[in-house]
């Protein structure tokens, strides 16, 4: 199968409006054998949605292998010397639990 994290993405932002006003970054992570075994999902800013409650709307939206396994909220993503968000750090995030 495959996975896309901008149909993830997008399943986010179809969510009711008080879920998300804020940012949303998808990882693929847990990679055996050159294939993702799951998925990291961070969310920047302040929101007042709880991990279930996103939880529970992209279980009933999406097939269970689009789902992240793992939901961290950040007040801000982390930036590399480009400017742009640093995966390699979201990941070390995942890696650590």
């Amino acid at each position: 199968f495959s996975c896309f994290p901008y149909n993830i993405i997008s399943c986010y932002l179809g969510q009711p409006q008080k879920f998300l006003k804020t940012n949303v970054i998808v990882v693929p992570w847990l990679f055996q054998n050159n294939q993702c075994k799951g998925l990291g999902s961070f969310v920047e800013g302040k929101t007042s949605v709880e991990e279930k409650e996103i939880f529970d709307y992209l279980r009933k939206h999406l097939p269970q292998y689009m789902i992240p396994s793992r939901f961290h909220f950040l007040e801000n993503f982390p930036l590399n010397s480009n400017g742009k968000i640093d995966k390699k750090q979201l990941i070390k995030i995942l890696q650590k639990g």
